[in-house]
């Protein structure tokens, strides 16, 4: 009896972690280099992931599919870092990432004002 008690607890820890070791929650991020990476982890293996960005200028859709262990980068080549407000991603079974905001406000700060009478309107 208490092999089979032991036993059939071992059996629910274990299924317990693989489950939750399955379930990752998807990350995206922006990688390094003048053109935007887009990032991601944690999805599901060979799952279709769809891709969405919006900046000034630019609104931009992509489809990538993950690797076996749910990762990808995807790189637009004509769009720069910083002309991105929002990046995300979602898949068909509803799995949604995005950049967090303040990655943009940290890594793509405004220019400094111009110092007064640089354009001289005399």
């Amino acid at each position: 009896m208490r092999f089979a008690l032991a036993s059939s607890l071992a059996a629910l820890v274990w299924i317990a972690t693989t489950t939750a070791a399955g379930a990752a929650t998807p990350i995206l991020r922006v990688g390094t280099g003048p053109t935007l990476a887009v990032v991601g982890s944690g999805f599901a293996p060979k799952t279709v992931v769809r891709i969405h960005i919006v900046g000034t200028g630019v609104d931009r859709r992509a489809s990538i599919r993950a690797g076996a262990t749910g990762t990808f980068v995807f790189r637009f080549a004509e769009i720069g870092r910083c002309s991105v407000e929002a990046v995300t991603a979602t898949t068909a079974s509803g799995a949604r990432a995005r950049v967090p905001r303040p990655w943009f406000i940290r890594e793509c700060p405004p220019p400094p004002p111009l110092a007064p009478g640089v354009y001289g309107t005399d």
